[in-house]
Order: C-alpha cells, then sequence, then structure tokens
C-alpha cells in the first residue's frame, strides 16, 4: 500500500483528483497543527489495520526528515468550513 498527501484545503477540492482516488481519507485539521500532529492522527486513523498503517508510517518516515515541530499549517483559512489533509491509499 501506498498513501500520498493530495491536498491540504477544504473537503471538497479532492473532487479534481477522483480520477486518481483508490480510497480517499480526510484528516480534520486545526489551525495551528503540526507535521506532528498530522502524523499522530494519521497512526490513530489506521491502528485497526495493519497494512495500511505500514504505509502511512513509510510516508511519515519519509516526511520527516528535517521536519521541524512547527505550525505548519497555521495559514490554512478555513473559514466557516472544516479543514483537512487529503490523503490517496492505493493498493
Amino acid at each position: 500500500m501506498e498513501l500520498e498527501l493530495l491536498s491540504i484545503g477544504d473537503y471538497q477540492f479532492k473532487e479534481n483528483f477522483l480520477q486518481h482516488i483508490h480510497e480517499m481519507v480526510n484528516i480534520e485539521l486545526e489551525i495551528g497543527d503540526t507535521y506532528n500532529i498530522l502524523f499522530d492522527k494519521l497512526r490513530k486513523e489506521f491502528e485497526d489495520s495493519p497494512e495500511k498503517l505500514e504505509a502511512v508510517n513509510r510516508w511519515i518516515t519519509m516526511n520527516q526528515d528535517d521536519q521541524e515541530d512547527k505550525s505548519v499549517f497555521d495559514t490554512i483559512i478555513c473559514g466557516e468550513e472544516e479543514c483537512y489533509a487529503s490523503f490517496n491509499i492505493y493498493p
């Protein structure tokens, strides 16, 4: 399995990628969430699925190089809508 970050933004943004989606998962973000918080939310989302958790952990490892725990998502403007990081899972 592979995990790919498609977008960070409004939930409906994933429609731009419909032709490529195998399985979509959206992780809700708060303003000020860091990459490390996103990593924790991803692991929790897939804690009951060992195969998907392995893909998540590979993606996290790839993205942890030189990663600082800073508020990388603080520029998200949510407005009235919820904000998500959208991931595509491939078999």
